[in-house]
């Protein structure tokens, strides 16, 4: 039985698991942890999720306006986030909830 079959809980452990060790080499900057936005991928030292930096860009704000927003952040950081959605997007992924 895979981690897609199990029941939800190990799933979600599972699938926090696999993101950490996946992406724990692409970049310093990027962080997951079940505690921390409900293990959503944050800037490292942050509570400012990837998600937050790139409706930014996708809105059209430049790097400085969320540089700006978030003085937290360097540029280095949103680069991170757009290597991390890069790498997410080269995977295809589709969660299947077990009976």
């Amino acid at each position: 039985m895979t981690c897609y079959q199990r029941a939800a809980f190990p799933l979600v452990s599972s699938w926090i698991r696999w993101q950490v060790w996946y992406f724990s080499g692409m970049s310093e900057r990027i962080s997951f942890k079940p505690d921390v936005c409900n293990g959503r991928p944050v800037v490292r030292g942050t509570r400012i999720t990837v998600q937050t930096v790139l409706e930014f860009l996708a809105a059209g704000d430049s790097v400085e306006d969320v540089l700006e927003e978030y003085p937290k952040l360097t540029r280095a950081d949103v680069r991170a986030c757009l290597d991390y959605a890069s790498r997410v997007m080269g995977n295809h992924f589709s969660l299947v909830r077990a009976a």
